[in-house]
């Protein structure tokens, strides 16, 4: 696992500065693998308006991460809805009543997680 952290200035749009933290995870790695959980529940407790979490995961083949986090939160189907020929999809799933957003590109093969906005 890498951690990576940057602040983003979004002022000039009438946004806010915050802090970004994004853990980039290989689901090829067991131990990447078995962290997922607990970074999902540190997501949800820590993001706010001045800190926010992102999960970036790679090596990651679509239908294993539906099977994983998608189905068991009741999404049957690998997306909501794609772009198509480039092979990005968006979903979400319910985690600790929280809705979490899910952005996977099937060519790259990596899924990021964020917390739904609203």
């Amino acid at each position: 696992m890498e951690k990576h952290i940057e602040t983003i200035d979004n002022t000039q749009y009438g946004g806010a500065l915050f802090e970004l933290l994004t853990y980039k995870l290989d689901y090829t790695n067991a131990e990447d693998k078995k962290m997922i959980p607990d970074l999902i529940n540190e997501m949800i407790e820590k993001t706010n308006n001045e800190f926010v979490i992102n999960i970036e995961i790679k090596n990651i083949i679509s239908n294993d991460f539906s099977r994983d986090y998608l189905e068991p939160a009741g999404n049957y189907d690998c997306y909501e809805d794609s772009n198509g020929w480039e092979l990005d999809w968006w979903n979400h799933f319910i985690w600790n009543g929280e809705r979490v957003e899910v952005h996977g590109c099937a060519w790259y093969g990596t899924v990021l997680l964020f917390l739904d906005d609203e």
